[in-house]
């Protein structure tokens, strides 16, 4: 199996489990979403959305114990729903990036 498709799905399994209701979206984009990645140099981009600072601090805490026990390197981007509402307002080139190109691991779309 993919060592990447493994290290996503223990994220969002574990991810699912420590934060409960203050997880909103987990989404993986980049090279592992279009399947260009290559292990020992691509990083896992991950990015959530979250309900609150101490479930952001709860995430990067759980991204860190997978990558580090499965030797994949989580770049994880972590934003409330103000944070989200705020991106979506300046209609960022970022998040419409992972709109459309990324892969929902757990909740919705961000789009």
């Amino acid at each position: 199996m993919d060592v990447f498709k493994e290290a996503f799905d223990e994220l969002a399994l574990k991810a699912k489990k420590r934060l409960g209701k203050d997880l909103i979206s987990l989404i993986q984009y980049g090279s592992t979403a279009r399947g260009e990645a290559v292990v020992g140099e691509s990083d896992a981009d991950v990015f959530a959305v979250v309900k609150n600072k101490k479930a952001k601090e709860e995430l990067f805490d759980v991204s860190f114990e997978i990558g580090l026990a499965r030797g994949v390197l989580f770049s994880v981007v972590i934003r409330t729903i103000e944070e989200l509402n705020s991106m979506r307002r300046m209609d960022s080139i970022y998040l419409r990036e992972i709109a459309t190109t990324g892969k929902v691991l757990y909740g919705k779309a961000v789009g």
